[in-house]
């Protein structure tokens, strides 16, 4: 496995398929990036039997010491090697991935996780550029991973080939939700604090503008509401800002980078206005631990269940008032939000990180010569 990340969603998505796949006997090697590594991640990793890692300088943008990096990616493989299967996760790590498997044996597999193409707020001529990437590198991809339908199905607009794919759409383990519940203590909020949560990267993809923007009218409307941020990224100091000129800084809370498996029960809601999703870890997450999400209709949302009304709401893209408006109506109502949030837990129940292993490892063997099914065996919903 080769990764430039191994954090937030896709260190998850990482971290949980090497464990189930070494518990199965299989060895795993994961060759990752110097700087963006969640240690807590990979402590879960490092005692496995069959699992061996090495970091390298990758750089999450294009840089010209890519080659270097993928000719000491190639040296590894070719010492440790052969490897039935090379497969890259995210864009750098699937083009590392995808170039290898020109020169060295083993099948290629690639995981997007949300591909680049899929951001709206690309120039055409960058959508044009990445767009003809893929569809170069998929022509030496044997199977294109995608966590959700929608993934899959603007790959296909990309002109990938659909006998290439297999829709996996992710799922997670069971984890414990008692941190959660300590959430105003800690955060020193009286027990009737209505909490409205947030998890992601403050970047342009999580769209947390959208929330600060949303929480100026909630929060003038309810004095006994607060907003709990967690994750960090480049748009973090003009969000807190904001706050501050907008009168509402002591009612935000900025956690950082904590693992949100030890806030999100806490939340009587979760916000998630995203432009784009492959399929959202938090998403997930919130539903295991029984919250409502106010949610933008991104990949995941449909192959998880989620129905609008019934776990929650989803909300039109363009239409940040109906932000504003599902929030307020959760805020306003704890019976709603003890339903929903029931529902969410129901529906979260159905839910198999085993089937999704499954899968994958199907894939893997198909791919590698055994077994009989087609890569589309894999793709059926969890």
């Amino acid at each position: 496995m080769i990764a430039e990340t191994v954090m937030t969603g896709v260190g998850r998505y990482v971290t949980d398929v090497i464990k189930a796949m070494t518990a199965r006997g299989h060895e795993i090697h994961l060759l990752h990036s110097i700087a963006r590594c969640d240690d807590a991640l990979l402590d879960e990793l490092d005692s496995l039997p069959g699992f061996h890692r090495r970091a390298f300088a990758m750089r999450r943008q294009p840089h010209g010491s890519d080659l270097s990096v993928l000719v000491a990616l190639a040296r590894y493989v070719q010492r440790f090697g052969p490897f039935d299967v090379i497969h890259g996760h995210s864009s750098k790590g699937g083009v590392y991935a995808r170039l290898l498997s020109t020169l060295l044996p083993g099948s290629c597999f690639y995981a997007p996780h949300a591909f680049v193409t899929m951001a709206p707020h690309l120039s055409p001529l960058q959508r044009t550029a990445y767009a003809t990437i893929e569809r170069l590198l998929a022509r030496v991809t044997d199977t294109v991973i995608c966590v959700s339908h929608e993934e899959a199905q603007h790959a296909a607009t990309l002109g990938i080939a659909t006998k290439r794919l297999a829709v996996i759409p992710n799922r997670i383990a069971r984890f414990d939700l008692s941190g959660g519940f300590g959430l105003r203590e800690r955060l020193g909020l009286p027990a009737n604090t209505v909490v409205i949560g947030f998890v992601g990267r403050l970047d342009r993809q999580k769209a947390p503008r959208r929330l600060v923007d949303a929480a100026a009218e909630v929060l003038a409307r309810r004095h006994d509401v607060h907003v709990v941020m967690i994750g960090t990224g480049p748009q973090r100091a003009e969000l807190e800002a904001l706050t501050h000129e907008r009168g509402m800084a002591r009612r935000f809370h900025w956690l950082g980078d904590v693992r949100s498996r030890g806030w999100i029960a806490g939340f009587d809601m979760l916000a998630m206005p995203s432009l784009y999703e492959g399929c959202s870890y938090v998403l997930l997450e919130a539903l295991y631990a029984g919250v409502p999400v106010v949610c933008t209709p991104v990949g995941g949302v449909r192959d998880a269940g989620f129905v609008d009304g019934v776990h929650g709401f989803i909300v039109p893209m363009d239409d940040p008032q109906a932000l504003t408006d599902r929030l307020c109506r959760l805020v306003a109502s704890p019976d709603l939000r003890r339903t929903m949030g029931q529902n969410a837990r129901a529906i979260s129940q159905s839910f198999s990180l085993e089937k999704m292993i499954d899968r994958l490892e199907a894939a893997y063997r198909l791919a590698g010569g055994a077994g009989s099914a087609s890569p589309s065996a894999a793709s059926s919903g969890l």
